[in-house]
């Protein structure tokens, strides 16, 4: 009976002891991720970077479409860090994020909201029409066309403003009556069409 006690006793001790270095261990590592909010914006908008993983305390560097440096806290995570999209055409990019052996990828996508308006929006031929756009990418060359062919503009050689937006004038070409497509593209392929009509 002594012997039964005293093995259930060692047992119990083991298991004790099993548990409390279990506890005592510590926790694995978080995996290493970078967060981007949100993950489309058009350029110029603002991005916030957030993530977990990486060395407490330290730097990481953002790579790729953006460049900056943000830092961690006492846990390793990435707060308080954003970033602002670049003039770069529209399209998905990977962005990376690394701090000493540490590192991974998220995916972002510049979108286009590039748009133009004409004033007024029908007339004779040889009227002049002015053009407005918003959203193009910054200090772009632009090109003008009326029903697909190029038209000559003022002034003669249109470039956006660092916020990408422009206004320009042209002369309406001598079509017959109707409806016809105008559109403008930047350097960037951005590009936006509205509809001007001949009487």
């Amino acid at each position: 009976m002594k012997e039964i006690n005293l093995r259930m006793l060692t047992i119990s001790l083991l298991v004790i002891l099993v548990s409390v270095s279990a506890m005592s261990l510590p926790s694995q590592a978080a995996a290493t991720t970078l967060k981007l909010t949100p993950v489309r914006g058009i350029i110029g908008a603002s991005v916030t970077v957030t993530g977990i993983g990486y060395p407490v305390s330290s730097s990481v560097t953002i790579s790729g479409l953006f460049s900056k440096v943000c830092s961690t806290n006492s846990t390793g995570g990435i707060t308080n860090c954003s970033v602002t999209v670049p003039n770069a055409p529209a399209g998905s990019y990977i962005v990376y994020s690394s701090s000493g052996a540490f590192g991974t990828s998220a995916k972002f996508t510049i979108g286009s909201r590039a748009h133009i308006a004409a004033k007024p929006i029908s007339g004779l031929p040889l009227s002049t029409v002015t053009i407005t756009g918003t959203h193009f990418s910054w200090n772009s060359k632009l090109t003008v066309t009326f029903n697909g062919k190029k038209v000559v503009t003022i002034p003669a050689a249109p470039v956006t403003t660092s916020t990408g937006t422009f206004s320009l004038t042209f002369v309406v070409p001598s079509d017959t009556p109707n409806s016809y497509i105008v559109s403008v593209t930047d350097s960037f392929n951005y590009k936006a069409n509205t509809v001007y009509t001949i009487t």
